[in-house]
């Protein structure tokens, strides 16, 4: 059977509820392997993984590719590539923080509270970013990891459990935070 033949079949025997479920069990997953620590990618690269992740709703609803397709991320309940990779990032250095491990991650974190003793308009959950000459350095998760989290508002980084703080996270995005 040669791959269109196995396409034509794919499409005409599974259900949109089933190609849903493919795409989210077997495909996205690939996407979002490593995603936090993808910072340091080109824009041509990540508009390459973009173009996969529609490929996929592309499938799932059988879209053209001349329609605009947002409205049927809207419908599958996905975020584009960008976005979940955003909270990925949050989410990893969330756990970091609370559990203060693994310790050789831990440690290069610093509240800015501690840091300085001046007093601030800012809150005590802020992270200080440290001085970088490089670009490299720039997108790294660590430095990505602190600009994000610097970028959330109080009600999110006082967040007592993971699950409250990924709640928190994605009521905000839902909200328009990270739109572009």
């Amino acid at each position: 059977m040669s791959t269109s033949a196995f396409d034509v079949a794919l499409k005409q025997f599974t259900t949109q509820n089933s190609k849903k479920l493919l795409v989210k069990s077997y495909i996205l997953p690939l996407f979002e392997y490593c995603s936090p620590l993808l910072n340091n990618i080109t824009q041509e690269q990540a508009d390459s993984l973009q173009r996969a992740q529609n490929a996929c709703i592309r499938f799932i609803y059988g879209v053209k590719k001349w329609e605009h397709i947002t409205p049927y991320y809207n419908r599958a309940q996905l975020l584009r590539i960008e976005i979940r990779r955003k909270i990925l990032t949050l989410s990893t250095l969330f756990k970091i923080l609370s559990s203060q491990s693994p310790p050789y991650l831990y440690n290069k974190y610093q509240f800015r509270s501690t840091i300085s003793s001046r007093v601030t308009r800012s809150h005590d959950l802020l992270l200080h970013k440290p001085r970088h000459f490089t670009d490299s350095y720039a997108k790294s998760f660590f430095i990505s990891s602190i600009d994000l989290w610097n970028s959330l508002p109080f009600s999110i980084l006082n967040s007592l459990s993971f699950i409250s703080f990924r709640i928190s996270l994605l009521e905000a995005v839902s909200g328009g935070l990270f739109s572009q």
